[in-house]
């Protein structure tokens, strides 16, 4: 890995077939939840790769664990993707021209993290490197992998001028070979960062303008092949991004359409893909988010609905495995939702309320929830605000 100077052996063959190869021995698919691979990789880059390794992972019987849900830019991250490697059978390793990111008080990337963890555990480890003629193009990715950086330490208008460089690269890309999806998507990308550095800071106008451009390339990958999971994800964020952006200006109603786009696409996709942790959770967050609007229309009930809905595929997840300390946040962010929401009693709430409070309390006791998810205070308080019977312990 790049942090300490390895050198890796290069993997020319096809991933899919050099997975297949390996796995072969693997059972059969109906024993896919005896089995798990954990795909590790930089994910900005490497989409239709990933989703590639997944259908290999499922056709030999394993069960794939994917980063797609998770944190990006925390010790969240950190944990989350440790209790991934822990918990796998085989280490899959996908690695192009990209580091993957650094977190603050370390020295190398979350990637080579998860490489060491596998490593000490002695699994199986599967290295598969992007080969250098490879239309993936290296200097995009490095001014992106720049741009991420700048924007992490708060630097939004140096990050905003790199992130339009890696644009300019990707729509050279284009320009070169117009058919190429992967120089489609990397403009789209592109498209994407610039609006997070404008809604940064705060203009919202600009940010609605670059997030349409992004919106506009996703849905013309999303109609050339419907099959493409990745790309439907992408037309799903892009489509919450909008989203985001009309609350914050006001236009409640406008939001409310862009959410409810992102979640047909990601109700698609979880009906597709049943056993795909990742897509029920973006559900959930859809959900989530159609619910945070709705309140503030005043529409009490659906609101409610969509957050009961929201905390049922949460609760799925949570007891699908109890060691995943981000489906337990999860948990609790729903019940803190619903221990505020007006239409219930003062029992349901305190009751939602002491739930959350208590999962997030456990995680810490176990030293487990990282200190920026550390709400158990904020539960306190509102349990405070309830009255006599609050659940103080």
């Amino acid at each position: 890995m790049k942090g300490r100077g390895r050198t890796r052996t290069r993997c020319t063959f096809s991933i899919a077939a050099g997975i297949d190869a390996v796995l072969a021995v693997a059972p059969a698919p109906a024993v896919i939840q005896g089995k798990t691979a954990v795909i590790s990789s930089t994910s900005i880059d490497l989409p239709e790769h990933r989703q590639v390794v997944k259908d290999a992972c499922l056709a030999a019987g394993f069960f794939p664990e994917m980063m797609e849900s998770l944190p990006a830019r925390d010790e969240d991250a950190i944990a989350v993707s440790m209790e991934l490697v822990d918990r796998a059978d085989v280490y899959i390793g996908l690695y192009a021209f990209r580091y993957g990111f650094v977190p603050k008080g370390h020295d190398i990337s979350i990637t080579e993290m998860e490489f060491d963890r596998a490593t000490r555990r002695g699994i199986t480890i599967l290295p598969f490197l992007i080969h250098d003629q490879h239309p993936i193009v290296a200097a995009m990715m490095e001014l992106i992998r720049l741009g991420e950086a700048q924007a992490v330490v708060g630097g939004s208008a140096s990050a905003g001028d790199t992130f339009v460089r890696a644009l300019r690269a990707a729509e050279q890309a284009c320009e070169k070979n117009g058919s190429s999806a992967a120089a489609q998507r990397d403009v789209a990308v592109c498209h994407g960062w610039i609006g997070d550095v404008l809604v940064a800071q705060g203009d919202l106008a600009g940010a609605l303008a670059a997030f349409h451009e992004s919106l506009v390339r996703s849905e013309a990958l999303a109609a050339r092949d419907a099959a493409n999971t990745q790309w439907q994800r992408d037309l799903s964020v892009s489509h919450n991004k909008i989203g985001d952006v009309l609350v914050a200006q006001g236009d409640l109603g406008g939001a409310l359409q862009a959410y409810g786009k992102s979640l047909a696409i990601r109700e698609a996709l979880a009906a597709r893909d049943a056993v795909n942790p990742g897509w029920q959770r973006d559900l959930s967050v859809s959900h989530n988010k159609i619910g945070d609007v709705l309140i503030a229309q005043g529409d009490l009930g659906s609101a409610l609905q969509a957050f009961g809905k929201s905390l049922a595929l949460r609760e799925v997840l949570a007891a699908r495995d109890a060691g995943n300390v981000q489906w337990q946040i999860d948990v609790a962010v729903s019940c803190s939702k619903l221990g505020t929401h007006a239409a219930l009693s003062v029992d349901e709430r305190r009751s939602h309320l002491i739930r959350g409070r208590d999962l997030l309390a456990g995680l810490k006791a176990q030293g487990r929830l990282p200190p920026n998810q550390d709400h158990t205070g904020w539960f306190d308080e509102k349990l405070k605000d309830l009255g006599p019977g609050g659940g103080l312990v």
